[in-house]
C-alpha cells in the first residue's frame, strides 16, 4: 500500500478529523466548489533509504498537509487534529512537523510538511 493510501486511511479512520471535515479528505485538489472544511495531502520531496546492498524499502518523504476552512478556529482545529492523528500513527512514523497559517481566496489554510518514516511493502 503506498505512503498515500495509508495517509488517506489514517486520516479516513481519525474520529477527530472526521468530526470535523467528515470524509472531505483529497489527494492534492479538492474539486470546484466542495464543501468546507476539507483536507488535502501530497508529496512534495521523496526520499528511499539506501544501504550498501541497495535499497531498503524505507522511504523518507516530506508529505503536506493542508486543512481548509471559511473560518479560523475550525481550520485551527482540524490541522491540531491531523497533527495528533499522525503523531498517533502506528503505520508509519513521522520525525517532525512544521505547520504554517496563512490566507488566500477568502479561505484560511493551514499547511503542515511532516517527515514520514514509512516500510513500503
Amino acid at each position: 500500500m503506498s505512503l498515500e493510501s495509508k495517509l488517506y486511511t489514517l486520516l479516513s479512520g481519525d474520529a477527530a478529523v472526521i468530526g470535523i471535515a467528515s470524509t472531505r479528505i483529497y489527494p492534492m485538489i479538492a474539486p470546484q466548489k466542495a464543501d468546507k472544511p476539507y483536507v488535502t495531502y501530497q508529496r512534495i520531496a521523496s526520499g528511499r533509504v539506501y544501504s550498501m546492498s541497495g535499497y531498503s524499502n524505507l522511504e523518507n518523504p516530506i508529505m503536506q498537509v493542508d486543512c481548509w476552512s471559511s473560518d479560523y478556529d475550525t481550520g485551527k482545529e482540524l490541522s491540531e487534529a491531523v497533527i495528533d492523528a499522525m503523531r498517533g500513527s502506528g503505520t508509519f512514523g513521522i520525525g517532525d512537523d512544521n505547520p504554517r497559517e496563512s490566507h488566500e481566496d477568502d479561505m484560511f489554510r493551514f499547511s503542515i510538511d511532516f517527515s514520514v518514516w514509512n516500510q513500503e511493502t
